[in-house]
């Protein structure tokens, strides 16, 4: 049970960290300068590629979890955060820039 347990947590933690960095990189980006936001983005799809290959290596391989409940776990996780995040951008992109004085 306890091996099960770290593999779902793991599946949790990738998602959790990428979608908070995301978006207080894109709220911070749009709040100060709103037509950077999409560069902002760009730039936060490249590099989570790479951290979510360089992730999933490293649960797998280097933590040895259970492979179908990590990826279950993961994909779950990365699924639900993300369908979450797109809200809250389009909530965030649908309000009025207020700009700073």
């Amino acid at each position: 049970m306890n091996e099960n347990l770290g593999a779902v947590l793991a599946g949790l933690a990738g998602p959790l960290v990428a979608v908070v960095a995301t978006w207080i990189l894109v709220a911070r980006t749009h709040r100060r300068n709103p037509a950077g936001v999409h560069s902002v983005m760009v730039t936060a799809f490249a590099v989570k590629m790479a951290f979510f290959a360089a992730y999933a290596v490293v649960m797998v391989k280097g933590f040895g979890l259970d492979v179908g409940v990590f990826g279950i776990s993961f994909a779950v996780f990365f699924i639900g955060l993300y369908a979450i995040e797109a809200v809250l951008f389009a909530r965030l992109f649908r309000t009025p820039v207020q700009r700073a004085q």
